[in-house]
């Protein structure tokens, strides 16, 4: 008995340690609020839970100042605790773009990432976990699906343990039309910055991939010709004028999270 519960501990430890204190009591009062809230639902009520974890949250992750390109004040992320479409979105501090590109990113810590990947039955923190539309869906979008079209070879800050970029698209209609956004993910110093931003300028439309799809209405399944759409633009892209521009968009993010 004494084996099985040291082994137990053994694997269960970690997990517990990837937490600060601080985090862990986040995390006990955020599942009680969603508790009660399921229990019984009230606006009131849900106002007065979220502006708790909101301030219980900042301590956390402070500094809490937007990081450039970025406004204040930031807002506590989950939109919704509990029993809505935007609930169980990356816990953290979102803060919208602040010029005409549009977009946000939250602010979160490392170890709030880790626990919130497991929640959501996503793999752990690493590259490939970031390199994955569903991760994007689920963080920082919720009512609509995000689509990466093509990565972006941006150069990882001295420091970061993740940086990762990527062209893609968050619509309600699927991958039907050319990416118009930029993916980003930085892990450093026990931070983590997750951003969707409109890419300014855009990709024109890659010609040989609208045909290409042109030619597959009424032949293959929507999936299929949306994959298909995909793949054309990962294999085409980096031979578009417009490749270099949004690797330099997408690199000076990376580099404004990683200088916080």
């Amino acid at each position: 008995m004494r084996t099985i519960l040291f082994v137990f501990f053994l694997f269960a430890a970690p997990s517990a340690w990837s937490q600060s204190p601080d985090e862990r009591a986040y995390l006990t009062e955020r599942n009680s609020a969603i508790a009660a809230l399921q229990k019984k639902f009230d606006q009131a009520q849900h106002k007065r839970l979220s502006d708790a974890l909101d301030a219980r949250l900042r301590r956390i992750v402070s500094p809490t100042a937007a990081p450039k390109r970025f406004a204040e004040p930031g807002a506590y992320s989950p939109d919704t605790l509990c029993c809505g479409m935007m609930t169980r979105r990356l816990d953290g501090l979102r803060f919208t773009a602040s010029d005409e590109a549009g977009g946000s990113v939250i602010v979160t810590t490392d170890g709030l990432l880790r626990v919130w990947l497991g929640e959501q039955k996503l793999p752990a923190a690493s590259e490939s976990t970031f390199r994955t539309g569903d991760f994007y869906t689920k963080a920082i979008v919720g009512e609509a699906d995000v689509t990466l079209f093509a990565a972006l070879p941006i150069t990882k800050p001295a420091g970061a343990t993740v940086a990762v970029a990527a062209l893609a698209l968050a619509s309600q209609m699927g991958a039907t039309s050319p990416p118009r956004q930029i993916a980003v993910t930085v892990l450093k110093g026990g931070r983590a910055y997750v951003a969707l931003v409109t890419a300014t300028p855009g990709p024109e439309p890659i010609a040989a991939c609208d045909a290409a799809r042109e030619q597959d209405r009424g032949r293959v399944t929507a999936a299929q010709s949306e994959a298909a759409f995909v793949k054309c633009w990962a294999e085409r892209m980096k031979g578009e004028p417009a490749f270099a521009g949004l690797t330099r968009q997408a690199q000076a993010l990376v580099d404004a999270f990683a200088a916080e």
